[in-house]
């Protein structure tokens, strides 16, 4: 006759319920630092793209002549809010749905509840004065300091832009 032997179930169960816990430690351990990272500065650009907006009143685009001309002038109101912002990240739209992009680093100059105009030439967005007259669009993108790294967050309402007067 042969010897056999089999797990009881009660070491079936405990070794399934130490698997389990161990399964769960693991993946705990490498999902929550993704999602830490993630979230890290989420309520910062929240607040940031509350107190960032375009003034349409000071902002407009003079379609010039010649490649030397063509400039556009974008007003920027900052809010009361509190944070250190380190650049504004320009996009222009064409009525084609090109898309160009400029970083404006002197922001300094933006105070708290402060209005302050750039003015960037079309080469300023790498592009040529043909493509450059047949912006329709504009929007602005904050770039703030969430500890020692600086963060893009999405961009302020598109707005449309007049011809300059």
């Amino acid at each position: 006759m042969m010897n056999k032997k089999g797990v009881s179930a009660v070491v079936a169960t405990v070794l399934i319920i130490l698997i389990t816990i161990a399964a769960v430690t693991i993946i705990w351990s490498a999902i929550i630092p993704l999602i830490q990272n993630n979230i890290a500065g989420t309520g910062d650009c929240l607040i940031v793209s509350g107190q960032i907006s375009i003034n349409e009143g000071s902002s407009c685009i003079n379609k010039g002549n010649n490649e030397s001309e063509g400039n556009i002038t974008i007003g920027v109101h900052r809010g009361p809010g509190n944070f250190e912002l380190t650049a504004i990240v320009a996009k222009i739209i064409t009525s084609e749905g090109n898309s160009y992009s400029y970083t404006i680093t002197n922001v300094s100059q933006l105070t708290i509840n402060g209005d302050r105009a750039f003015t960037l030439n079309n080469s300023s967005f790498g592009i040529g004065l043909t493509e450059f007259n047949k912006t329709v669009k504009i929007n602005v993108a904050p770039k703030v300091k969430i500890g020692a790294q600086s963060k893009e967050c999405d961009p302020v309402r598109e707005a449309l832009i007049a011809n300059c007067a």
